[in-house]
């Protein structure tokens, strides 16, 4: 051969296409030439495309060109493939063109770990309330509720999820997911608005929730109030979630409810019926009660401005007004203060109102002593032999027991078991004199009439009003008392 071999084959590997010659020389030694042209096809250019990285779990497709078949060391037999490591790999691909040259070429598949996303902590808010939600763990953020901040603020009205995915540098992504619960707010109850006496505490009782706290600064379910002027209180109330709400209470302070219930006891010996131990109701029934104090001329002179709309207005057992007076415990002589009210056919007190027990009385101090004076338009006044102590807010004192109740001597009379202030002070001096006799005969006759010559308020002047007087003629009120 050319190439120097001398055997039949020669095995040939040129870089080039080359025309090999070979000389044959038989058994005779005759020779022949022939000559064979080895074409070398140039290979073909495999390529398996650029390195790429992947996110984990993301299919990345390698596609092969240089040939007209393929051989991916996957066993695919396709240009393009989709491949999905979980780790680095390389890929290898045999390309083999149409002179059957083959080549290759591969391929480094890099995995790039995903972000690790992280929404925070599942938070609890008070309805109402907002939270702001942080995400963490890549450099671009996506909400679920379209906002792309890392940061977002929300308020929610019931509990919700919300989902953030994040993207890193190398379009990785992930996602988390927070929780946001919605508590519900308490019920907060401060109780009912009310009215008080300016003088008197009142106590505030606040439900809804386990933490309380009020607007003057208590911080217990109750409070005790004592304002002077119309007061708003405000509680927040807060639970075991910690929420809180808010409740107000109104307390109006009204001094007109400032007041002692003035309960006495007396009789008047004029109407006064030994059988049924109750005095006459002549004057209210016959409908001869004035509807407004008659205590506001000489000798009492009281202003007051105590008055009903109308007789239906009187309580039914009315037998007629009376004038009642408090006094200084250590001055008989200093009036307190005066009210005018009704006497009932059972010797009790009621107030113009009707509504109470006794007649209200506004200038008197809880646990203070005074002295009680019943005064009737023609009836002996009366003090009361001894103090009596206002107790929640009531001042008592019962006349009717004894003579004795009465400050002075011959003070009252008896009737059967029962004591009474003595009828025929015509004048209201304080003294049964002949005056009261002279009013009595001036007014002798009068039928239907309203008048202090009828002493046994039966609504005439007869002879049984002379009778009431003349066992009384003479007799005196203590002097602290008299006009």
């Amino acid at each position: 051969w050319s190439n120097g071999d001398a055997t039949a084959a020669s095995t040939v590997n040129p870089t080039a296409t080359t025309t090999y010659n070979v000389t044959v020389t038989d058994a005779n030694g005759c020779t022949d030439r022939d000559a064979v042209t080895v074409t070398v096809n140039a290979l073909p250019t495999a390529s398996a495309g650029m390195d790429t990285g992947i996110c984990k779990g993301v299919i990345a497709t390698l596609t092969a060109s240089g040939g007209s078949s393929y051989a991916w060391d996957t066993g695919d037999n396709t240009a393009s493939i989709n491949v999905s490591p979980n780790a680095p790999t390389t890929y290898i691909v045999t390309v083999t063109d149409s002179n059957g040259c083959t080549a290759t070429d591969d391929v480094f598949v890099n995995i790039n770990n995903p972000p690790t996303a992280d929404a925070g902590m599942d938070v609890a808010i008070c309805l109402g309330d907002a939270v702001s939600l942080s995400a963490t763990g890549g450099s671009t953020y996506t909400w679920s509720n379209g906002d792309n901040t890392p940061s977002i603020n929300v308020s929610p009205t019931s509990s919700t999820s919300y989902t953030v995915t994040v993207q890193d540098a190398n379009g990785c992504t992930d996602a988390d997911l927070v929780l946001v619960t919605v508590n519900a707010l308490p019920t907060a109850n401060a109780g009912n608005d009310m009215t008080i006496c300016g003088s008197d505490n009142t106590n505030l009782t606040a439900t809804g929730g386990s933490i309380y706290l009020w607007s003057n600064s208590d911080n217990t379910a109750s409070t005790v109030v004592a304002p002077v002027v119309t007061t708003n209180y405000t509680v927040t109330v807060t639970d075991n979630n910690a929420c809180s709400a808010t409740d107000e209470v109104q307390i109006t302070v009204d001094n007109a409810l400032c007041y002692v219930s003035v309960q006495v006891d007396v009789f008047l010996e004029g109407p006064y019926d030994t059988g049924s131990g109750l005095m006459s109701t002549a004057l209210r029934s016959n409908g001869l009660l004035p509807i407004q104090q008659p205590y506001n001329s000489s000798p009492w002179n009281y202003a007051g401005t105590e008055a009903v709309t109308n007789v239906n207005n009187m309580p039914s057992d009315a037998t007629d007004w009376v004038l009642l007076e408090v006094r200084d415990p250590n001055n008989m002589s200093l009036v307190i203060e005066q009210r005018a009210g009704f006497i009932r056919s059972d010797g009790s007190l009621a107030d113009v109102d009707g509504d109470t027990a006794g007649i209200k009385f506004y200038n008197l101090v809880e646990t203070q002593d005074y002295y009680i004076v019943v005064r009737h338009r023609n009836h002996l006044d009366v003090m009361s032999a001894m103090v009596a102590t206002v107790l929640n807010d009531e001042l008592y004192y019962d006349f009717t027991l004894a003579v004795s109740q009465a400050l002075g001597p011959n003070q009252q009379t008896n009737l059967g078991v029962v004591a009474a202030l003595h009828e025929g002070d015509i004048d209201g001096s304080g003294v049964i004199t002949n005056t009261d006799f002279n009013n009595y005969v001036l007014a002798t006759g009068l039928l239907n009439t309203y008048t202090p010559s009828d002493l046994n308020l039966d609504k005439h002047v007869t002879i049984d009003d002379y009778n009431g007087y003349f066992p009384n003629a003479s007799l005196i009120g203590v002097n602290y008392i008299r006009y």
